[in-house]
């Protein structure tokens, strides 16, 4: 639970998409997806935060087990009927066993779709039993490019380089961004025959860059995924639904920088969004952000002066246990900041 309100993956489910993605774009599965993956790491218990921000290993739609992958395949075929050669299981299983692949252990066509938006083809793809297994080459880098959380933090119809950037900057780089003024017009224009970063241009007016400066650089990266979470060299022009190729394209652009983090280590161009997130996760900053958010969490108050202690031991434990998050949170857990927590007055102001 705190690794899904620290990164934001589960709240893809509210993003409304439209016809623009139909039934093919399981957000459910995708959530399952980005649990096993946080779980995984949680259960090795070792550079935690590090493995997550920069792991080409992913889960997809994994049983748990062999066993309960080779029952529900038995489960499935069991149920297909070889006189019904229009059924679709009927059609995918037998190609499948035909060219020795493995199936995906799902039973809904439209679910097994879903691995499309790890760019991968349902129809192609040798089903693996060891799990996480490695994406495609180049692909995928760490939780920040899963498809869950990139559509978590897109827009309805597009990319939100900005309120990815904001992220970054709140939850890894510990700043802070002020809200909007009620006197500026926030909508990027429309121009179908332009890209997402072209039409951007108009934030770097001085009086918006100001702001913008510490969010756009930071999420202009992601632009290597489009707003489902899928891979791309191009970007579409126009509107376009998802798995379909639109008939306009543009080269896709990920350059991006750190600008002003605090950690001038931290700072300075960066290439594509590998470069990007493997430079977060070596920054003790992103680390300190990291302790201070699960502080929060497990005390349920903002942090004061007279916590820094805690902070402080939270972190040694953390990194002098290879990165352990049950050494963090047990660090957390024996302080003086909880042991000795107030415990709110209720209405009557009885203690």
């Amino acid at each position: 639970r705190f690794f899904r309100e620290f990164f934001g993956y589960h709240t893809v489910e509210t993003v409304f998409k439209g016809d623009r993605a139909d039934k093919e774009f399981n957000t459910r599965l995708l959530v399952r997806d980005a649990d096993d993956l946080v779980m995984h790491h949680v259960r090795e218990d070792r550079q935690v935060l590090k493995e997550l921000l920069t792991t080409t290993r992913f889960f997809v739609q994994w049983p748990g087990s062999r066993e309960e992958y080779e029952k529900r395949i038995k489960y499935i075929t069991d149920r297909i009927h070889p006189e019904n050669t229009a059924d679709r299981n009927y059609a995918y299983f037998i190609t499948r066993v035909q060219k020795n692949l493995r199936p995906i252990p799902q039973a809904n066509p439209t679910w097994r779709v879903t691995a499309r938006f790890y760019n991968l083809d349902e129809n192609t793809w040798d089903y693996p039993l060891e799990q996480p297994f490695e994406m495609p080459e180049g692909q995928r880098c760490g939780i920040l490019t899963h498809p869950a959380w990139l559509a978590a933090w897109s827009g309805n119809f597009e990319n939100d380089p900005i309120r990815r950037g904001k992220w970054i900057q709140e939850h890894l780089l510990a700043g802070s961004v002020p809200d909007v003024p009620i006197t500026v017009d926030a909508s990027v224009p429309q121009d179908p025959h332009k890209t997402l970063r072209e039409r951007l241009q108009v934030t770097r007016q001085e009086y918006c860059w100001q702001c913008h400066r510490k969010m756009d650089p930071l999420g202009l990266p992601f632009e290597a995924y489009d707003d489902f979470g899928q891979f791309r060299t191009a970007e579409g022009l126009g509107e376009t639904r998802a798995l379909r190729r639109p008939k306009e394209t543009a080269p896709v652009e990920t350059g991006g920088a750190v600008i002003d983090s605090g950690d001038p280590a931290l700072d300075g161009p960066v290439k594509n969004v590998h470069e990007l997130m493997h430079r977060l996760a070596e920054s003790p900053r992103v680390r300190q952000s990291f302790v201070r958010h699960a502080f929060r969490y497990f005390m349920g108050r903002n942090e004061m002066l007279s916590d820094a202690p805690t902070l402080a031991a939270a972190e040694k434990a953390y990194v002098e246990n290879e990165g352990s998050f049950r050494a963090l949170v047990l660090s957390l857990l024996t302080s003086d900041s909880f042991l000795y927590r107030k415990t709110p007055s209720n209405h009557q102001g009885e203690p």
